[in-house]
């Protein structure tokens, strides 16, 4: 038999047997993802960097992420820390100084005001020490 080829549908029938047969081997090896049902990540070993974006990946049963830079990070839902509830703090009370002193101040004007501001000062206190003991402010 003659090692003579008949043309160029020679040719294209080895490239495509050579392409199917290169594809079929690279099938042998698992895929990197699944997603017949949500995506599935496989544990893999920490990939070297993209040149650019970032790249997801399994790792430690949880997802990656592997940016560009370096970074690596876990995109696994991280736990939110209940948000504590301040101790209640009663209203402030009427206020002791009048609201018209009408003519010169006195002493008792000058008291009354004092008392106002000393109340208000308690409460603003009383407030501070609530939020900071319930870890919504710090002391």
């Amino acid at each position: 038999m003659s090692d003579y080829r008949k043309g160029i549908e020679d040719d294209v029938g080895d490239l495509a047997r050579a392409q199917a047969s290169q594809f079929s081997a690279g099938q042998k090896r698992a895929p990197l993802t699944k997603a017949s049902a949500g995506w599935e990540l496989p544990n893999r070993t920490t990939p070297s960097p993209p040149p650019s974006g970032g790249q997801i990946y399994g790792k430690d049963d949880e997802p990656y992420w592997r940016g560009a830079d370096g970074s690596d990070y876990s995109l696994a839902p991280q736990e939110i820390p209940e948000v504590p509830v301040a101790d209640s703090v009663s209203e402030l009370g009427g206020m002791a100084a009048d609201g018209d002193i009408g003519g010169t101040p006195n002493a008792n004007n000058y008291n009354a005001l004092r008392a106002d501001v000393q109340a208000n000062r308690n409460k603003i206190n009383q407030i501070i020490e609530a939020l900071t003991d319930s870890g919504l402010m710090a002391g």
